[in-house]
C-alpha cells in the first residue's frame, strides 16, 4: 500500500488574496496532521489511513479530500472533532512527573527533565523519543534548557547538581558542577553559551563557565527564600532571578574571579577614639575629645573620616560607640545608635561585605570618603559649596 499524498497545484500563482489563503490554510492544515499523527504513521504507515484520517477533524482540508476514497476504515459516529485541537500530540515516555520542558533554538527538538531522574530529547514534529534517556542525575530533574546553539544541554536537579549533556548523543559533558548545598530548581545559558546561572533552594544564584564547569566567583546571595527561576537578560550583562521570598532580583552578571587578599587589604569601619584635630578644609575646626568623641571612617586615611559625628551617636553608651560599629543591614542601610541612618549600600556593593560588631569590611580598591557628608538633621547641606 503506497502512502497517499497531498499535491498542491502551484503551476500558476492565485490570482486573488483568498487564493494565497486557499493555499497557506491546507499548509498548515497538513503541517497540523503531520504533527500529531506523524510518530504513529512512524511506528505503522497503514494507520495513516485506519487512524489518522478517521480521526482527523471534519472539516480539515486533509480529510475533505481523502476520507470518501477510504471507505473501509472505522468511523465515529459521535464525538468527532470539527476542527483541529490546540493540543497536537502527548509525548509518553517519562515514568513519572515532568518538571521542566523546552525548545531548543531551531524548534526541531524538545527536552524534558522528569521527577524520574532522566532527562529526555523529543522530535518536536513527531513526538517520538530521540535515542535513551539521558541519565546521571541521582534525584528530580527540576530544570532544563538548550544552549543557544543547540548542541548542549544543562539540567539542575534535587541531587544539587548541575548537568551538560551533549544534544547530538545524550552523553554527559564532563563532571557534575557541584557547589549548591541544595537542590538546583532552574537553570539557564548566557545568550553566548559561555556562562550558566542556576538557582538553588539554599537561596543562592550561581554562575559557571560551560566550558570548564568551574564557578565564576562566588554564590550571588541576597534571597531568603528558594530561588525557583533565574535567566540571563538578551545581551548577557545582567541576571534575573525569582524566589519564595516574594521578591526578583536583578545581578551584574560581570562577575570577576575573586582575589586573595590579606588583612590589611580590608578597610575597616571602627568607632574609634583619638587625639587628633580635623583635616584642612573639613566642615569643623573644634578638636575631638579623645574621652568623649569618637570619628566615623570607612577607610585607613583619618582624612576620609565623618566630621562632627555626634548626632549620630547622641544617646548611645559610651561603651557602645567605643565597642560596636554602624551596622550593614539586609535592605542595605548603615545603621547606628538608636536606629539613625548614615547611607544606604547598593545590593551589588554588599557582595564580599562582612558585618561582624566591630568592623565593616570591604574588598580591595574601595574607600569611602565622608569628609564633606552631610548628615543627620543636616542633610539639606549637602548641595552647599
Amino acid at each position: 500500500m503506497v502512502p497517499c499524498s497531498v499535491r498542491l497545484n502551484v503551476d500558476s500563482a492565485p490570482q486573488s488574496h483568498s487564493g494565497y489563503e486557499d493555499v497557506l490554510s491546507t499548509v498548515m492544515d497538513v503541517q497540523r496532521f503531520t504533527q500529531i499523527f506523524g510518530g504513529m504513521i512512524l511506528h505503522s504507515t497503514p494507520h495513516l489511513y485506519l487512524s489518522a484520517l478517521p480521526f482527523s477533524p471534519m472539516n480539515s482540508a486533509i480529510s475533505r479530500k481523502f476520507a470518501a476514497r477510504f471507505p473501509n476504515v472505522l468511523r465515529l459516529t459521535s464525538g468527532r472533532d470539527l476542527n483541529w485541537t490546540a493540543v497536537q500530540t502527548v509525548l509518553r515516555g517519562h515514568t513519572s512527573e515532568v518538571l521542566s520542558v523546552s525548545f531548543s533554538p531551531d524548534g526541531t527538538r524538545i527536552v524534558s527533565g522528569s521527577d524520574d531522574n532522566t532527562v529526555r530529547l523529543w522530535d518536536a514534529a513527531t513526538g517520538q523519543p530521540l535515542g535513551e534517556p539521558l541519565q546521571g542525575h541521582t534525584g528530580q530533574v527540576w530544570s532544563v534548557s538548550f544552549s543557544p546553539d543547540g548542541t548542549r544541554i544543562v539540567s539542575g536537579s534535587w541531587d544539587t547538581t548541575v548537568r551538560l549533556w551533549d544534544a547530538a548523543t545524550g552523553q554527559p559533558l564532563g563532571e557534575p558542577l557541584q557547589g549548591h548545598t541544595g537542590p538546583v530548581l532552574s537553570v539557564s545559558f548566557s545568550p553566548d553559551g559561555t556562562r550558566i546561572v542556576s538557582g538553588s533552594s539554599d537561596n543562592t544564584v550561581r554562575l559557571w563557565d560551560a566550558a570548564t564547569g568551574q564557578p565564576l566567583g562566588e554564590p550571588l546571595q541576597g534571597h531568603t527564600g528558594w530561588v525557583w527561576s533565574v535567566s540571563f537578560s538578551p545581551d548577557g550583562t545582567r541576571i534575573v532571578s525569582g524566589s519564595s521570598d516574594n521578591t526578583v532580583r536583578l545581578w551584574n552578571a560581570a562577575i570577576e574571579p575573586l582575589q586573595e587578599c590579606t588583612e590589611a587589604d580590608h578597610l575597616t569601619l571602627r568607632l574609634h577614639t583619638i587625639r587628633t584635630t580635623p583635616p584642612t578644609g573639613s566642615r569643623t575646626s573644634t578638636s575631638i575629645n579623645s574621652s568623649s568623641n569618637p570619628f566615623i571612617c570607612f577607610s585607613p586615611t583619618p582624612n576620609h573620616a565623618l566630621c562632627n559625628p555626634a548626632e549620630l551617636i547622641e544617646g548611645a553608651p559610651h561603651h557602645y560607640y567605643q565597642s560596636a560599629s554602624f551596622l550593614l543591614g539586609d535592605d542595605g542601610w548603615m545603621v547606628g545608635p538608636n536606629c539613625r541612618l548614615l547611607f544606604w549600600v547598593p545590593h551589588s556593593s554588599r557582595r564580599g561585605f562582612h558585618n561582624p560588631w566591630t568592623a565593616w569590611a570591604m574588598p580591595r580598591g574601595n574607600q569611602v570618603d565622608l569628609s564633606r557628608m552631610a548628615h543627620g538633621q543636616h542633610w539639606q547641606n549637602c548641595r552647599d559649596e
